[in-house]
């Protein structure tokens, strides 16, 4: 199968494999597979972690990552994940990332539209672009 898959693309049964698990990653996300590179090419979670919950570490420190975790920008951060999945799921439910401001999940949505205003550091890239490709209102309810 990867090696049809391979051909393909003109690359290689690894190649062939990184994208298909990129694709149900994005198609997917509740069902992440956790050992995958992302696009900077950085090993998404493999039980060593390059950066703590919520800061940077030495790259030997172990983290124990949740059962269900999914890394979705890449990194081990538990708390920012764990929202972006939830806002992805009320956004499945609801059909917009409108979140109710006074809900835990609300409160994260204004502190990233604060983060977005300040540029702050932990407001990367990555996560603007899967913010952006779900329909994040920057700028509050409109």
């Amino acid at each position: 199968f990867l090696n049809a898959w391979g051909e393909y693309c003109s690359g290689t049964d690894a190649d062939a494999a990184s994208m298909i698990l990129f694709y149900l990653a994005k198609h997917y996300p509740q069902c992440y597979v956790k050992n995958i590179k992302n696009s900077d090419n950085n090993n998404v979670a493999t039980g060593m972690a390059t950066e703590k919950v919520n800061g940077p570490a030495a790259i030997h420190d172990p983290i124990e990552l949740p059962f269900d975790f999914v890394s979705h920008d890449g990194t081990s951060d538990i708390k920012w994940n764990t929202r972006y999945s939830e806002l992805f799921k009320y956004k499945e439910e609801f059909g917009d990332c409108k979140v109710f401001t006074k809900s835990e999940l609300g409160q994260w949505v204004m502190v990233m539209r604060d983060h977005k205003r300040k540029h702050a550091k932990v407001l990367t890239p990555r996560r603007i672009e899967l913010l952006d490709n779900i329909g994040f209102l920057w700028s509050g309810l409109k």
